[in-house]
Parts: C-alpha cells; structure tokens; sequence
C-alpha cells in the first residue's frame, strides 16, 4: 500500500490551499465574502487524491483472495491473475488517475510482465525436457 498511496500533494494544490478569501463591500458598506464559482473539478481533485488509496486497497484484497482461492502449489497461476488485475485496475483508472498513480502502475505492470517472461520460460523449458 506503502508503494501505490500517493500522499504528496502537487504545488497546485497546496496554492489553492493558500490562496485568500476575498471580500467585497455591499450597497450598506459592510463587507461580505464573494461568491467564487464552484465547479466540479473540486470534487475531481478530490476523487484523483483518494483514488490511489482506495486502487492500493482493492489490489491487497485481490492478492489475499488470489492466495487463498490458488493455494502454494500454484504459482504461476497465482502471478498471471495478479497481473491481470493490475492491468484492469490500471485501465478502469486511466482517467482520473494523476501521473504519478499512473506511474507507479506501470512499474508494478512491468515487473509483473517480467514475471510472467520467466514463468513462459520455465513451462517451455520444463516442455523441452520431456
């Protein structure tokens, strides 16, 4: 979880943090906030930075099921289901996934594939010896 969970916030966010109420005067002369426009990218930066907690989540709960549903004995089984399933977590969030989410998925989907390579590897070799 360590590993996918993004907790830097980029420097756009932290300016709209910092950034100050401003007030206007109404006809009386008292101040009064002014309305800013709320839109929804609001609720879109909202989803992108809980989006990397809630993929690392789902991606435990698959790896633990995956565990119990393919036992010890079945490894390869085991790594191939993991990969796709990265890969289906990394396609349904392709959207509203930020760069860096999206890179650390690539990461984990390029060592999936290089354990996938060596899985092949091993089943053409065992096929070999037969």
């Amino acid at each position: 979880m360590f590993m996918i969970s993004d907790k830097t916030k980029s420097e756009k966010e932290k300016t709209l943090e910092k950034k100050p109420i401003s007030f206007k005067k109404n006809k009386k002369g008292k101040l009064v906030k002014e309305k800013t426009k709320k839109s929804s990218s609001g609720f879109l930066k909202r989803i992108t930075y809980y989006l990397s907690y809630k993929i690392a989540i789902i991606l435990i709960l698959w790896i633990s099921i995956l565990y119990f549903i393919t036992g010890k004995n079945q490894v390869e089984i085991y790594f191939i289901f993991i990969f796709i399933g990265m890969l289906i977590s990394r396609e349904l969030s392709d959207n509203l996934a930020n760069r860096s989410l999206k890179h650390r998925l690539d990461a984990f989907i390029v060592i999936f594939i290089l354990a996938y390579i060596v899985i092949i590897f091993d089943k053409i070799k065992d096929i070999l010896k037969l």
